[in-house]
C-alpha cells in the first residue's frame, strides 16, 4: 500500500501522464480515467474500465502519439 501511494505521489506530479492521454501499461494499452494515490483508472477501446494499482503502472508505462497529431 505504501509503494503504491509513493508512485501514485509520482505520477500525480508527471507532467507527462495525464487523464486523456493513452498509454501502454501493465500489459495494456488504454486511456488515463483519472489517477488516485494508490490506484489508477484506464478506459480501454471496448469501453470497460480498468484498474492497475500505482506500483504496477510508474514503473514502466509508454505514452502513445495522439493519432490527431500523426
Amino acid at each position: 500500500m505504501i509503494e503504491d501511494t509513493v508512485a501514485g505521489v509520482y505520477l500525480l506530479r508527471d507532467p507527462d501522464f495525464n487523464p486523456g492521454d493513452t498509454v501502454t501499461t501493465a500489459g495494456m494499452t488504454a486511456t488515463v480515467a483519472s489517477i488516485g494515490l494508490r490506484k489508477s483508472r484506464f478506459t480501454l477501446d471496448s469501453g470497460d474500465t480498468a484498474v492497475r494499482a500505482n506500483r504496477d503502472v510508474e514503473s514502466n508505462w509508454t505514452k502513445r502519439a495522439d493519432p490527431q497529431e500523426e
